[in-house]
C-alpha cells in the first residue's frame, strides 16, 4: 500500500506543474492599441496582420483599414465624437474576430487612456485606467455582411464629410479702421 501511495504521491508531483501551466497561459499579445481624446484619435498596429476599424454615426457607416505596423491618427473639435462608434475587426482562421460596437464619446468622457485589443482572447477590449486594466463593456456589432473596398473613401457621405468648409476672409480696405464694416468673400479652405 505504500508504494501505491508514494506512485501517486510522485504522479501527483509531475503533474501539477503541467497543470498550472495550462491553468494560466501567456496573456494574448496586444494587437490594436488606441487612445480617445475629446480632439484627438489615434491607433496603432502592433500585430502582424492587418485590421479594419469601422466608425458609425446614426446610420452612415465609414471604416478605415490599418496595415499592420502603422497608425492612424484624426484630430478635429470638441463634440464631434457625440454617437460615433466603433468596432475593430480582422480577419482570421476564415471567420471575422469583431471587439462590438465601443462609443467614442463614453470612452473620451471616462479618461480612458488606451484602449487594448486581443484577437485571439476571449475577451477582446480593455480599457486602461491609471495602472488598471478593466474590460470593456461593447454594445451589439454593427459589422457590414462584406466590404467592398480597402476603406470606404469616396463614399458620398464622406465626400460630402471630406469637402472644404467655407471660412470667411477679410478683404482689406483703403478705409480707416471702423468707418465701415469689413467686407467677406468666400474663399474654399486649401486642401489638407
Amino acid at each position: 500500500m505504500h508504494k501505491l501511495s508514494a506512485a501517486l504521491l510522485a504522479l501527483l508531483a509531475l503533474t501539477v506543474p503541467i497543470t498550472a501551466v495550462e491553468e494560466s497561459p501567456e496573456p494574448a499579445p496586444i494587437d490594436v492599441g488606441i487612445s480617445v481624446t475629446g480632439t484627438r484619435f489615434y491607433a496603432r498596429n502592433y500585430s502582424g496582420t492587418s485590421y479594419v476599424l469601422l466608425f458609425k454615426s446614426g446610420s452612415t457607416v465609414i471604416w478605415r483599414t490599418l496595415s499592420s505596423g502603422h497608425d492612424l491618427v484624426w484630430e478635429y473639435p470638441t463634440q464631434l465624437l457625440s454617437g460615433v462608434e466603433l468596432e475593430v475587426a480582422t480577419w482570421a482562421d476564415g471567420a471575422w474576430r469583431r471587439t462590438g460596437s465601443i462609443l467614442l464619446e463614453n470612452v473620451a468622457a471616462r479618461g480612458t487612456e488606451a484602449l487594448w485589443v486581443q484577437s485571439d482572447s476571449k475577451r477582446t477590449s480593455w480599457a486602461e485606467l491609471g495602472s488598471a486594466l478593466f474590460v470593456e463593456d461593447t454594445g451589439a456589432s454593427f459589422f457590414p455582411a462584406t466590404l467592398p473596398s480597402d476603406s470606404s473613401l469616396g463614399s458620398s457621405a464622406e465626400e460630402a464629410f471630406a469637402a472644404p468648409t467655407h471660412v470667411p476672409v477679410i478683404t482689406p480696405s483703403e478705409n480707416p479702421v471702423g468707418d465701415v464694416p469689413p467686407r467677406i468673400e468666400e474663399r474654399p479652405l486649401p486642401p489638407v
